[in-house]
């Protein structure tokens, strides 16, 4: 996987996705409900704040900080 790449992590079932696991297949492999994955996934991923279409701001597991331009 190079920089830009598009990665799915989690398919939907459909050929845009396809061999890619559902968040049910994950589910049952991790002896689970999709439900509680999909909670415990909130505070992992990243939020990227953007204006004017540019990246002002990361908010991650390592903080809040605003990206120097």
């Amino acid at each position: 996987v190079d920089l830009g790449d598009r990665v799915t992590i989690v398919g939907n079932g459909t050929t845009a996705t396809a061999g890619a696991p559902t968040i049910d297949d994950l589910a049952e492999l991790t002896g689970t409900i999709s439900y509680e994955l999909t909670c415990r996934l909130q505070s992992r991923l990243p939020k990227l704040y953007l204006r004017s279409g540019n990246l002002v701001a990361v908010s991650d597991l390592a903080g809040y900080r605003e990206v120097e331009m």
